[in-house]
């Protein structure tokens, strides 16, 4: 991988990621092998509400960084959990959309059984939980300044990137890594899916990526490993569903035949 240069906007969104990196918190003590799975659950409903009201990518991400916030706090855990995420989704929509969703569409599309009273009740306790802090830095935030801050990055690779990066939400022993670990390991194993060669090139663009962002090198090779891992898993299980729906059809077409013979 070429270095960076002095190409002014290469170096720009370089010293930005740097500074919203030293701004970030070592991640807290989160990941338990118990909570992987509701945790899963719960991402996904995250997502969903998300997709169903048209929300953006920073939305999502803000509403599970605020969602595992929320875990770290243990006095918070007898909220139900979709109230929780639901709640999360609709605050993180207020700080990052310029046209937040209303509040009956939120309910709407929501699907959870609770009254506007409920909600604003709920936002108390989601906000007390994150101490307030609305503003939390995620994969999502620094994966736009790693590929603004390297070189040749086509539309595709840039796609492939925040796509890896809405992955690594779903994998809980991300939550070992900073935004920025994770940013960057999304980054390189992106590379790797789109970029002909890339594997011959593996350390030196490794290497590139994190001088570059004055990110360690070992960090980020383990949680490009994990994200890798992580992104065949999910695509094994993809392709059991199709092969399982294939057939399920297949099957009831030659049901139905037998039906029509007999």
């Amino acid at each position: 991988m070429a270095p960076m240069g002095a190409d002014p906007l290469r170096l720009r969104a370089s010293r930005q990621f740097r500074q919203m990196h030293a701004g970030c918190a070592p991640p807290a003590s989160l990941e338990r092998e118990e909570m992987a799975g509701p945790r899963e659950i719960a991402v996904e409903f995250i997502e969903d509400v998300c997709g169903d009201l048209g929300l953006s990518s920073a939305t999502f991400g803000l509403a599970v960084a605020y969602y595992d916030a929320m875990l770290r706090n243990r006095d918070c855990l007898e909220l139900p959990t979709e109230l929780a995420c639901a709640t999360c989704v609709l605050i993180a929509a207020k700080f990052e959309e310029l046209r937040p969703p209303k509040m009956r569409d939120f309910l709407d599309v929501a699907s959870v059984d609770v009254t506007r009273d409920d909600i604003k009740a709920a936002e108390l306790d989601v906000l007390s939980a994150i101490g307030w802090k609305l503003h939390a830095a995620t994969p999502f935030s620094f994966a736009e300044l790693v590929c603004a801050g390297m070189p040749g990055v086509s539309s595709e690779l840039r796609e492939r990137v925040h796509l890896l990066a809405r992955m690594a939400h779903y994998e809980h022993k991300m939550l070992r890594f900073t935004p920025a670990v994770v940013a960057a390991a999304a980054f390189l194993a992106a590379r790797l899916q789109v970029l002909p060669g890339e594997a011959a090139r593996a350390a030196t663009s490794a290497c590139g990526v994190c001088a570059g962002f004055g990110l360690a090198l070992p960090v980020v090779v383990e949680c490009t490993q994990i994200l890798r891992h992580h992104y065949d898993l999910v695509k094994e299980e993809l392709h059991a569903r199709e092969a399982r729906a294939i057939w399920q059809r297949q099957h009831a077409e030659d049901s139905n035949s037998g039906l029509g013979q007999g």
